[in-house]
């Protein structure tokens, strides 16, 4: 039994969005593009942070939208690369959840405005390195692990991200 009395509340979940999956036939597919290129040390800093926590890796764009739905229900927090994938997960999310979104360099999109609309938490890591055409890169596992650990001990009332103001965004 834990002492930390908001921990005992949560669902348990941190659901990570892939941009890879495997195909039919066993090989590997990749979407067009804004590929997590250190993915798997973001997972294991997150395994490592957040040890009673389920860290599920999907790639949302081989599932029915029902599984997506369902997945995206049972999270505390989904994280994943800016797209049509977050972007959709954010019509699903309430109050009790939170996303995170690692925008490329040429982001934002409207993913912050929908997630807050349904209540949703919603922290931005902007992923310097992800230029380029296909705005692929490397981002700071330490900042993601920071961000998903924040998000799970700060209840919603003193979240104050603004959609508008989200830092070191640029079009160049």
């Amino acid at each position: 039994s834990s002492n930390n009395s908001s921990n005992n509340n949560k669902k348990g979940t941190v659901l990570v969005f892939t941009r890879k999956g495997k195909s039919e036939d066993g090989g590997v597919t990749v979407g067009n593009g804004r590929i997590i290129e250190n993915l798997e040390e973001i997972l294991n800093s997150l395994k490592n942070k957040l040890e009673d926590r389920v860290i599920l890796t999907v790639n949302p764009g081989m599932l029915p939208h029902l599984i997506q739905f369902l997945l995206v229900a049972s999270a505390d927090i989904i994280v994943g690369m800016h797209g049509g994938a977050l972007w959709g997960a954010s019509r699903w999310t309430g109050p009790t959840q939170t996303i995170v979104e690692i925008l490329p360099i040429l982001g934002p999109g409207d993913t912050c405005q929908k997630a807050k609309m349904r209540g949703a938490k919603y922290y931005p890591i902007v992923c310097n390195s992800c230029r380029g055409k296909n705005k692929s890169g490397k981002v700071d596992p330490n900042l993601v692990v920071e961000t998903v650990a924040s998000a799970l001990e700060y209840p919603k009332s003193i979240h104050q991200t603004s959609c508008s103001a989200i830092p070191g965004m640029t079009r160049g």
